[in-house]
């Protein structure tokens, strides 16, 4: 675990799945103040943990090893793992978006988006 939030947000459960834990802990610490933060770095270990203790939220890489994003976001809604996914990338790719809508994602943002940006689209899933 990475973080404990404060405030009405701090009882909701975040999961980040990035296979770059530099990537991975600094997003955990950008979004820590939002609620309770668990990193994963592949969509294997986060299902797995998932299925135990499912999160209000996941952050996950459209890239990440273990597991295709499409698949994996039709899994974590599709099996109530998860409350809402946000699709992280460096992919700009519009068929990456359009697939990543299609399967469920509430968001789509480009990993070189500011911070605040992520923030707001997270806290205001979180709060729906």
């Amino acid at each position: 675990m990475h973080g404990k939030g404060i405030g009405p947000l701090a009882a909701k459960r975040i999961a980040v799945v990035d296979d770059h834990r530099l990537f991975a802990s600094g997003l955990a610490a950008v979004i820590a103040t939002l609620g309770e933060v668990e990193t994963f770095a592949s969509a294997e270990a986060a299902l797995a943990s998932l299925a135990v203790r499912p999160a209000d939220l996941v952050l996950l890489d459209f890239y990440v090893p273990g597991g295709d994003a499409v698949e994996t976001i039709a899994r974590l809604l599709g099996q109530g793992l998860c409350g809402r996914v946000v699709v992280i990338s460096a992919s700009l790719s519009p068929s990456d978006r359009a697939a990543s809508m299609a399967a469920g994602a509430a968001a789509f943002v480009p990993k070189h988006s500011a911070p605040d940006v992520l923030i707001g689209i997270c806290r205001t899933l979180l709060e729906e």
